[in-house]
């Protein structure tokens, strides 16, 4: 029999009474345990160093001197999910923006919180489960003379539609290949880390350094590092990186 799974949680809040309600619904999840809990964003950077690594950070955003947004991508360094918990819904945008996890508004109610963890981890236990089933390369025809040729799915950045034939682009290099994004989104089909954002571009989210509005920045060399998000795929992206 497996072991059970366990995840780590951190609480930021400055009021007292809002970490112990979190305190509280993290000790009622049987897969959640309680770890530290700081009251302001500069405590939370000291003791988060000394934990080193967390699965679950709750972090409030308006608090003095540091708020949490400021604070998102540093929180990103030491956790799995980073869910934001607040009492203003305006921060939601900037929460996404910053690849939160999830974002929940205060008061929060047990049964909310519960699906939203219980999303969080079983997606988790999905992608583990599909990265695990599924094939880490694909066979496909490129070049000049239409060899085939293996791809490393792990080092795929994103696959451009062209005038004739889409391109994809790994660390590497690009390819030309002989065939339809239709026919390469299903080839993707379980790894669930490539999503299509636009009719003509589907990306690796494990590339995605920056989201601004409707334009994504990846991790790549070329200078022309930017893709546009359609407003068609732009809640379908989200819920892929938000878990929502």
């Amino acid at each position: 029999m497996s072991q059970k799974t366990i995840f780590s949680c951190v609480v930021i809040d400055d009021e007292p009474h809002a970490r112990g309600a979190v305190e509280e619904m993290i000790e009622k999840h049987p897969k959640l345990q309680w770890v530290a809990s700081f009251a302001s964003g500069q405590e939370a950077l000291l003791g988060l160093e000394e934990l080193n690594s967390i699965d679950f950070i709750f972090s409030d955003i308006d608090m003095p001197e540091i708020n949490g947004i400021e604070l998102g991508k540093t929180f990103k360094n030491y956790c799995r999910w980073l869910i934001y918990i607040t009492a203003h819904d305006a921060y939601a945008l900037e929460a996404y923006d910053l690849l939160a996890d999830a974002f929940l508004l205060k008061p929060v109610a047990f049964s909310t919180f519960l699906e939203k963890i219980n999303h969080i981890i079983d997606k988790q236990r999905l992608n583990d489960s599909n990265y695990s089933n599924a094939k880490d390369y694909m066979f496909i025809k490129a070049g000049a003379n239409q060899a085939y040729l293996r791809i490393d799915l792990n080092r795929l950045i994103c696959i451009d539609a062209g005038d004739h034939y889409p391109t994809l682009i790994t660390e590497e290099k690009k390819f030309t290949v002989y065939t339809t994004m239709k026919q390469l989104e299903e080839e993707l089909t379980q790894r669930s880390e490539f999503v299509r954002i636009h009719r003509s571009c589907i990306i690796s989210i494990n590339y995605v350094e920056k989201i601004e509005g409707n334009t994504i920045s990846l991790r790549m060399d070329d200078k022309d590092n930017t893709r546009f998000v359609s407003a068609s795929y732009r809640d379908m992206l989200f819920k892929l990186l938000l878990g929502k």
